[in-house]
């Protein structure tokens, strides 16, 4: 009479073998989850900025949007310094132009970040990255030149009927730098759709494709 039968040893290594096929998948699914750590917060925190910078909560580039304070309010600044300059307008056209190119300042608190936000996503091989490195380096420049305009100007704004000659010189090279930089970003946006490519990939590419845009082909 059998009591039991005999089991083979390769049955156990058969068992074995299906147990660690069933486990396999499990341990490759965790290692592919994303880690928790503090490190990844850092990251999903410097993309949200990364997002703010872009603009992709107002669906509109922003650099484009802030970058025509200062663009609008420098030139006028220089207009301002040529009126007081010829003796029109006494302190109002000396203050007029103090508060020109102090907000145009202000603004690019926000207008520099933005940039280089837009500036980081262009592949470092296309020509529009190269452009953008000159247009970023004129753009700081020009703010270098209205931050020392400014600050001599610091005593005397409130009283002072006439603007100085290099207060004048200033502001005619800040403008003119200024000009030549904004023709530089146009031929970012214009001829190599920087800013239109990355909102056209979803609602405005027919839109970009209609009004002649440069657009890259679909990939």
């Amino acid at each position: 009479m059998k009591f039991c039968e005999r089991i083979e040893p390769q049955t156990f290594i058969q068992a074995d073998e299906k147990d660690k096929r069933r486990e396999t998948p499990d341990r490759d699914r965790s290692a592919n989850q994303p880690s928790q750590s503090v490190g990844g917060k850092g990251r999903g925190g410097a993309s949200s900025i990364a997002n703010f910078l872009k603009g992709k909560w107002l669906k509109h580039p922003l650099h484009s949007v802030v970058v025509h304070i200062p663009v609008a309010l420098w030139p006028a600044a220089l207009l301002f310094d040529l009126l007081s300059y010829a003796g029109v307008g006494g302190n109002a056209m000396v203050r007029l132009s103090f508060v020109a190119i102090a907000f145009g300042l202000a603004a690019t608190a926000i207008a520099v970040p933005t940039g280089v936000a837009d500036w980081s996503e262009i592949k470092q091989e296309k020509p529009a990255w190269k452009i953008g490195l000159y247009h970023m380096g004129a753009n700081l420049l020009v703010i270098i030149l209205y931050a020392v305009n400014l600050g001599l100007r610091l005593e005397n704004f409130d009283h002072a009927t006439r603007v100085t000659p290099i207060q004048l010189i200033l502001s005619a090279i800040g403008t003119l730098l200024l000009f030549g930089s904004a023709w530089l970003g146009g031929l970012m946006v214009y001829d190599h759709g920087i800013g239109i490519a990355r909102q056209s990939k979803h609602k405005w590419r027919k839109a970009a494709e209609a009004g002649n845009a440069n657009v890259p082909p679909v990939k």
